[in-house]
């Protein structure tokens, strides 16, 4: 059983159509084989089987290159065009080879499998050659010919360029090692031309600032620290630049390990009883591991007393601060403390003493009185809020005058006073007596007596 109109029709049209389009491809492969061995130097074909006469120009000139041979320079990731501009092409026709010979074009069409390549034409006398993203292994010598007899053709130099590129694979990463060992960076990179290699340092423990990085002064994808130090650890960036931009960078951090030293600011320290006192030391290393404070062979912990606290500050740059903070001293705080630090590579440890100041034993001053009819001088301490006398009235009128200077260095109003009537008195007996006489001089000599009972200075202040 059969379906009426579905059965396949095929007429001498439809055969004819086939059959053109069979041998047209048949044709441009020919073509395309003779060109290829014409440029290889053996054709296996007669050429000039291959091209008849029928191919010239009716103005009898031939194809020529009107475009000097160029060198084109291009970035990966890039467009290139290769020109090729032909004057009185005529009838013949124009195939692009690659560096490895191969056809790329035929006339305006590709005939290769990578749709990167076609043929560019803003004008009829050219034959302009595209190729898309550029690779690395596209460079290399490109020729435009013309299947004249023989083939003329044209060379067009292409060279790509590729920005610098660090192979993280093959690079150095972060590291840690410990102090005295041999430390090796490597920075493998890639690139045309050949990327050159800069190394550079910065600090790693400073957070929050820019840091200007140290150029170091080797070129190269390797450096090598020998006998690596604490002072090494570091940032440490490769940066690769062939002239290609961008350049690109790699940092490697750098960690060394190394036992803890311990510094103090103050190797003594004295406090008054009832102070608050606070005892430091600084201690550098990586990493850190047990610090404390200790008095006594007793370590010393924060819980153990309301009036002592513990704090560590970090500093950076593997530096830290253990601070030992006693709230109100009291004599059994004072004695000898040791800080001590210690990790896996090792420890230290310093001693400080904390002693009573000699501020806190000086609970009194020295005031010394006189009594008006003698010059014997009796000394007495009295303590130091009751010093000087608060009531110097009630004091004179009991008899008594206090010193004529203060612990301060003043002088007593009261004792000014006293003194100026003795010093008028004796001036007016010593004015009265005739000049060069014996009363005069021992009236001039009481005074000078008294002035020095009481101080020369305030003979001097009151002569001025």
């Amino acid at each position: 059983m059969s379906c009426i109109g579905c059965e396949r029709r095929s007429g001498p049209g439809t055969s004819l159509a086939y059959l053109l389009f069979i041998a047209g491809w048949i044709s441009i492969v020919h073509q395309v084989r003779i060109l290829h061995a014409q440029t290889e130097g053996d054709t296996g074909y007669n050429y000039e089987d291959a091209y008849d006469e029928s191919y010239d120009d009716d103005s009898g000139l031939e194809p020529a290159f009107d475009v000097p041979i160029v060198n084109v320079t291009v970035v990966s990731g890039q467009t290139a065009v290769l020109p090729c501009s032909i004057e009185y092409l005529g009838k013949y026709k124009v195939v692009w080879l690659d560096h490895k010979s191969i056809p790329l074009t035929y006339e305006d069409r590709r005939v290769v499998d990578d749709f990167r390549f076609s043929i560019v034409r803003p004008y009829l006398k050219e034959w302009n050659l595209q190729i898309l993203n550029i690779k690395w292994e596209d460079q290399g010598p490109y020729r435009c010919t013309i299947n004249t007899n023989p083939v003329k053709s044209k060379k067009v130099m292409l060279h790509v360029k590729v920005p610098a590129t660090i192979i993280d694979e093959l690079s150095s990463d972060d590291m840690t090692v410990q102090e005295g060992e041999v430390v090796v960076l490597i920075c493998n990179v890639s690139g045309e031309p050949r990327p050159d290699v800069t190394w550079y340092r910065r600090p790693a423990a400073i957070t929050g600032k820019t840091i200007e990085r140290e150029r170091i002064g080797m070129t190269g994808e390797m450096i090598i620290i020998q006998n690596v130090s604490r002072y090494c650890d570091d940032i440490y960036e490769c940066v690769a630049s062939n002239g290609v931009p961008p350049s690109v960078s790699r940092q490697m951090r750098v960690t060394v390990e190394f036992a803890p030293e311990i510094q103090l600011p103050n190797r003594r320290m004295g406090q008054i009883l009832g102070r608050e006192t606070i005892l430091e030391c600084i201690i550098t290393g990586y990493p850190q591991a047990i610090n404390y404070w200790e008095k006594d062979g007793v370590k010393i912990m924060s819980m153990s007393s309301d009036r002592i606290r513990l704090e560590a500050y970090d500093e950076g740059n593997n530096m830290l601060i253990l601070s030992l903070r006693i709230s109100e001293v009291e004599p059994r705080d004072y004695g000898e403390y040791k800080c001590v630090a210690s990790n896996s590579l090792g420890g230290d440890e310093e001693t400080m003493i904390l002693y009573e100041s000699e501020a806190s034993k000086l609970q009194s001053l020295p005031i010394i009185t006189y009594s008006p009819l003698r010059t014997l001088v009796t000394p007495r301490l009295l303590p130091a809020e009751e010093a000087p006398l608060k009531n110097d009235r009630e004091n004179w009128r009991m008899g008594k005058y206090v010193a004529p200077f203060t612990p301060n260095g003043s002088v007593s109003k009261h004792n000014a006073y006293f003194r100026f009537a003795i010093l008028l008195l004796t001036s007016l007996t010593a004015i009265s007596l005739r000049p060069n006489s014996l009363a005069m001089i021992l009236t001039l000599s009481l005074a000078c007596a008294t002035a020095g009972l009481y101080g020369k200075p305030s003979l001097l202040a009151l002569l001025v």
